[in-house]
Parts: C-alpha cells; structure tokens; sequence
C-alpha cells in the first residue's frame, strides 16, 4: 500500500487486458478532500499519441473511486501493446499503464502466509497490481519440500521446514485474490529437495558423488535423484495436490545450481542433471499448467529454455557480475523465443537505504528492460529482494517505492519498444564500432559503449521494418559496472547527439523517460543531415537522465 495520502494515485484493477475487454476498472486515489463540483481529466495514450480524454466528476469529501474507462478497440493496433493513462486536476497528476498480450511475464512474490497475514492482503494486492505483476510465486508456503500438506489433512496451520509459520487459509485466499485480477499463482516446488527424514525412508531416491556421499543444501534439504523414476512420481503427485486441491495455476521448479552431475543409488551410470531437468518440466507441463524452471546462473538455459514452460527464469549469481553480463544471459535465453526473466537479487538494501543504494534497484531495472527481459524483484507489500530466501526480503520506504513504480510503468506503457519480437538488436552492427551507420555522441570524455560500462553511456538500439528503438544509460558519474553494488545517484547529464540514417520518408522522433511528467514523451526537432555513412537525421536530448527510450518511426 502506499502509505502517502497527500498524492494522486491511480492504477488499474487487472494485471493486464484481455482481447475482448471494452472497458478497464481503474481505482483512483485522491490526496486531498475534493469540493462538489471538482473533476479529474483522465486520459489514454498509445505511445505517443492521445486516444481519448474522460473527465470524473468528484463528490465533496470523497477521495477513493472505481472509474470504468472506455476502451475504444477499433483505435488500437493488434498485438502486444501497452497503453498509458495519466489522471491530472488543477493540483495534483498521477499516471499509470495498462498492456495487451504476453511479449513479457512481470514476475512478483509473496512469502507471508501467517493467519494475521489475511488483513495484509489488501495492501499486498495493491502493490501487485500497481506494479501490472502477471505471476505471483508462493515461496516456501508448503509443509516440507518432499511432502507439500501437512500430515493432518484436516489442519491449515503448520510450520514449514526452516520454523516459518503458515496458513493455508491465507494461501487459498490471496491465490483467489490473484485470480480476480487476472494473476497466476506459482507454488514455488524445489525439483529435487527432501528433508532428512525423507531421505533415510528412500535412500535409494536420491544423488549421490561417486565416493557414495549425498549431496544437500545448509544440511537440510537433501539433493534427489531427478532420474529416479519413484522420486518423480512422488514429486509430480506433490505438485499435482498444489495445482488441483490449492488451486495454485503451475509450479515455480526451483533448483540449486548444484551438482550438476551425480550418480544413482548403486553408483553405476553418471545422471546428467540437465537432460533430466527437460524430461521433468515437459513431463509435468503435460499436466497443463503454466510452470517456470529456475535455471541458476543461467545453467542449463541453453536446454531447459526450449522445454514446455511459460518463460526462461535465470537467476543470476557470480560470475555474472557486471551490467554486460545480464545482457549477455538475457540474449542467449531470447533464442528461444520466451519471455526472459532475472532474479538479480540486490544486496544493498540489506544495510541503510541510501540515495546510492536506490540508484541500484534503478540501474539494475533499466538495464534489464533495455536487453528485453524483466526482474523477479517486487513482492508483499513495498518488499524487495536481497537474497535467496525470499523472507529475508527488505522494505522499500514509499518514496523508494514510487520511483520504482515509475519504471514499471514505462516498461508496461512502452511494452511494444521493450518486449516485441519484431525488434533485433544492431547495437555492435550498427550503432556502434567501425561499420558503425548511427551517431551517437556527447562530450568525448564519456564514451559511448555496448557494455554499460562506468564513466559513461550505454547504448542498446533495436530495428524492426519501420522503427528503430534506442535505450540511453546514463552511467557517467559510476565507478564500476557491478549491478549488486550501491551506485552514485545520476547527476551528470551532458547533451547528447543522435544522428540515424534516413529509413524512410516521414521520420519522427521520440523520446522518454521514468522521469518525465506521466511518462509522457516528447517530439524530438529533426533536421536532415549527412550522417556517418550517408542521408541521416539528427535530433538532441538537452540533458541525459539515468535512463531514456528513444524510437524513431518512418513511412
């Protein structure tokens, strides 16, 4: 919940649209006690162009309203699209962003299951939907992690294997929350754990190294053998009581990274846990449901990212450490043509929230956006993750929040210039090197590179047939490119040229930021000009903000 009562605030009561939707439910928010007469301007917005305008008449001393906006079909184009809709009156603006279609998953969390978590669940509902999270997973809400009811059917309350309290009440009804609001619920099912009382009933069940010793996780979760055929029928059957007698809409295949390769019980034949992790998610995904497998340090993606799953979820450790390296492991997920998804979980909100250690959370979200993935980072209410046992999670105050909100909007609103397949990345063909056919140039003391690399800009540009997308990062006044380190707030913001070569007839240009008023975007002034390798157009952004979305489209 947003705690502030003195802004604006609005956002809609879906997770996203369904192609038959005419109307959208928004709930808006007044800071202030409006007078009988007073209105709010709302307004819809397709990229850049302004598609209808409503007015809300307000009551006197009524600040909260459920708004039904027209939704005028045959004014919007087919396919992956976001919309935008800002709501402003004489003293106050707020905006917020709605999509259409599935170019990408918004990842989410909960972990609080407690029975006094029920009278949270609106506020943690709230957070969900201003952030447009479509996926919502269950962490560690089941008994242990090889059994997931607790032994007395009949009992809701239990504790989980690390003490943690739950209640399956409060399970059943946020799962029926998210549903309501179109999100789906991943009860989160580690692949292959057992607690030790699991594993001395089936020692045959389980990994092994070659010296006859089990694998385990803090000697707690103990490593099975995903190639054993009892122990996967007994995890599909645990998987099978979530989705069917919970209601929960598919399972969050969690794994550990390690080992990667074990024996069985007799120490005959290695089990190369990778092609047993396939086997496992198509098996269950023939049960129907909507399923995400964890690929830990983007091991094995290269395999499990074609199997039958709703998206390639990496979650990201050493030795992928710099900005450039989540690039790199977003592009090699995309060949198979799934949205892609990071866990990049962010230490630095473990200490003192500082300006620094916000500006990583931002630094982290515009580089994700612009290689075309999402972060697994937001959950329960204003949470964000800083380690691997999510119910460590740490709380952003309000003010962090809204800046974060910012840049889901934008990656919602612009969903098309992010997430559509249309776009192939030319960054090194194109943009930048040698062969390079765009211009982008500031002061030469801050170069301009592929690697978002400190003490200068990132570029990331993108083509489709009839636009070309850039995203601008600023990281002049940065010391390293480590994205899970407190980073220096943006402050150094030169002007910056963009020269690109004349596609077409007709070409405009527009630009954007999370930091512009309701993320609306302003027309850039083109001039033609002779470019670095023929006929282009050149237009200035006056000051670089932290992060900028740029497109150009022609005839």
């Amino acid at each position: 919940m947003d705690h502030r009562q003195d802004r604006l605030s609005i956002y809609p009561l879906v997770s996203r649209l369904e192609p038959d939707d005419t109307t959208l439910t928004l709930q808006i928010t007044l800071g202030r006690v409006p007078t009988e007469g007073e209105w709010v301007r709302l307004s819809l917005y397709h990229l850049h162009r302004c598609i209808r305008e409503n007015e809300l008449l307000l009551r006197a001393g009524q600040q909260h309203y459920q708004y039904e906006l027209d939704l005028p079909r045959s004014e919007l184009p087919e396919g992956c699209i976001g919309l935008g809709i800002t709501a402003a009156d004489a003293l106050e603006q707020a905006c917020t962003a709605v999509d259409l279609g599935t170019c990408s998953i918004r990842y989410g969390f909960v972990s609080d299951f407690t029975t006094d978590d029920l009278s949270r669940e609106p506020a943690v509902m709230e957070n969900l939907l201003k952030h447009h999270i479509t996926h919502v997973q269950f962490y560690d809400w089941h008994y242990r992690p090889h059994q997931y009811a607790p032994d007395d059917p009949q009992e809701s309350c239990y504790e989980d294997m690390m003490g943690k309290p739950i209640d399956l009440h409060t399970v059943r009804s946020l799962l029926e929350r998210l549903h309501r609001v179109r999100m789906k619920g991943l009860g989160y099912g580690a692949v292959y754990a057992a607690g030790r009382e699991y594993l001395s009933a089936h020692p045959e069940e389980a990994l092994y190294d070659l010296e006859g010793n089990t694998f385990d996780l803090i000697d707690t979760f103990f490593i099975m053998n995903p190639a054993n055929h009892r122990w996967c029928d007994h995890l599909i059957e645990q998987y099978r009581y979530a989705v069917e007698q919970l209601g929960f809409d598919g399972i969050h295949m969690d794994t550990y990274g390690y080992p990667k390769v074990g024996w069985g019980y007799e120490l005959k034949q290695p089990v190369r846990l990778e092609r047993e992790f396939v086997k496992l998610i198509d098996r269950w995904a023939a049960h129907g449901d909507e399923n995400i497998f964890n690929n830990v340090g983007g091991w094995p993606a290269g395999l499990t990212a074609a199997a039958d799953q709703a998206a390639c979820y990496i979650e990201v450790w050493e030795p992928h450490t710099c900005y450039r390296h989540l690039r790199s492991l977003i592009q090699r997920a995309a060949v198979a043509g799934k949205p892609v998804i990071l866990a990049a979980y962010l230490a630095p909100f473990r200490q003192e929230h500082t300006p620094e250690v916000l500006a990583s959370a931002l630094y982290l979200n515009a580089e994700v956006s612009a290689a075309g993935a999402t972060s697994l980072l937001l959950g329960q209410e204003h949470a964000l993750l800083t380690a691997p046992y999510y119910s460590d999670y740490g709380v952003l105050t309000p003010e962090e929040a809204q800046l974060i909100t910012d840049q889901y909007d934008m990656q919602v609103r612009y969903q098309e210039l992010l997430y559509s397949p249309d776009l192939q990345d030319i960054t090194e063909s194109h943009a930048l090197g040698a062969d390079r056919e765009f211009g982008i140039t500031t002061d030469p003391r801050w170069p301009v590179s592929i690697e978002g690399e400190p003490n200068g800009i990132h570029a990331v540009v993108k083509r489709s047939d009839h636009r070309v997308v850039i995203n601008l990062i600023n990281m002049i006044d940065q010391v390293d490119a480590c994205w899970n380190a407190p980073k220096h707030p943006c402050s150094t913001r030169p002007a910056l040229q963009l020269m690109i070569p004349k596609y077409g007839t007709g070409m405009r240009i527009w630009w954007c930021s999370p930091e512009h008023s309701l993320l609306n975007p302003t027309e850039l002034e083109i001039t033609p000009c002779e470019g670095v390798r023929g006929p282009s157009v050149s237009c200035t952004i006056e000051e670089l903000p932290l992060w900028s979305l740029i497109w150009c489209d022609w005839e």
